[in-house]
């Protein structure tokens, strides 16, 4: 990529995140995560982008001594961009995302 492409940005972001156990034995987690994300442009002193995150997880754990889970998750994002430098793309762009599965978590030593 050539120097004179280049945007040199300053980021700032801030996350929040909640949980919650609950069940029998706290087989089951809930949580709650927000991100808010900025960037600014450090020579035009202008607002590159900025994106909201939000995502909700559902969390399974049926058995007592190991990390394998069951989840379903739900994602929301949307970004907005600054058309005055990127022009020819969407002011602001929404995304939805589903994710279920399984997990097992494990060490490696």
């Amino acid at each position: 990529m050539k120097a004179e492409n280049m945007i040199f940005a300053r980021d700032q972001a801030a996350i929040v995140r909640a949980q919650y156990n609950f069940g029998k034995n706290n087989e089951f987690v809930m949580w709650l995560k927000g991100i808010y994300d900025q960037r600014q442009d450090k020579e035009l002193n202008a607002e590159v982008l900025h994106r909201w995150t939000g995502a909700f997880v559902f969390e399974y754990y049926p058995f007592d001594n190991t990390n394998l889970n069951f989840h379903f998750s739900y994602g929301y994002r949307y970004t907005s961009l600054n058309t005055a430098m990127f022009p020819g793309l969407p002011k602001g762009n929404s995304e939805n995302m589903f994710i279920t599965g399984f997990r097992w978590l494990f060490n490696v030593n």
